[in-house]
């Protein structure tokens, strides 16, 4: 809210009309949420039978002005790759995807391929791990709106007897913004609460006072 003053002065006759006024500015405030892929494909170049080697690296990074932060998952397969694995050209030679519930420091076994991540806090690879065409894999879970991002890269290892070639697939990452918490004000019947999800119904809870009376 602004004041604004207006002032008169006669020369002949010197004096002052003063009028204040209110001003407001009404909007609606629509999150938003991006992310930005680097425009490389993930690509190993040369993969040498008995080793693991990987491809090169992309940043994926996510914006928002959603106050409660984001999640930023991946997942992969689509219509043409309906399965987790790196399929030949020749449609039946493949690289199986690792355990999604895998972490391993070097992939163990021949014919497999995995993701590893390095986030933006520091230069240090994590793990491989698997990626699943039926769930997403969280990557990045934020509380705050800071904009944030990750590198991405995929490895493989092949045994001397896998056919050479290219192998593909398609992995997609999704980023969501979170719902404002939920509190003890949205909760209008006691049957409510055995409805609302986990993390909503904990957000109810720590609005909640002790010893207080709700009705």
């Amino acid at each position: 809210l602004v004041n604004i003053t207006l002032c008169f002065s006669n020369y002949n006759n010197a004096s002052a009309l003063d009028y204040s006024s209110n001003v407001g500015i009404g909007f609606t405030f629509n999150p938003t949420l991006s992310i930005n892929i680097s425009s490389s494909d993930l690509i190993i170049d040369n993969l040498t039978p008995g080793t693991v080697s990987d491809s090169n690296i992309i940043n994926v990074s996510v914006t928002t002005n959603a106050a409660y932060g984001y999640m930023l998952s991946a997942n992969v397969g689509n219509d043409i790759h309906n399965n987790s694995n790196l399929t030949h050209s020749n449609g039946t030679n493949i690289f199986s995807s690792i355990d999604t519930d895998s972490s391993l420091p070097s992939l163990t076994t021949d014919n497999t391929w995995g993701y590893n991540v390095s986030l933006d806090s520091g230069s240090t690879w994590s793990n491989y791990n698997g990626l699943s065409i039926s769930s997403s894999t969280t990557l990045l879970d934020k509380d705050s709106n800071i904009s944030s991002s990750i590198d991405f890269r995929i490895g493989a290892k092949a045994s001397s007897v896998q056919p050479s070639g290219t192998y593909t697939n398609t992995i997609n990452f999704i980023a969501i913004s979170k719902p404002i918490p939920k509190t003890i004000e949205d909760i209008a019947y006691m049957q409510t609460f055995g409805e609302l999800l986990p993390t909503d119904l904990q957000s109810v809870k720590d609005s909640m006072e002790e010893e207080h009376t709700y009705t």
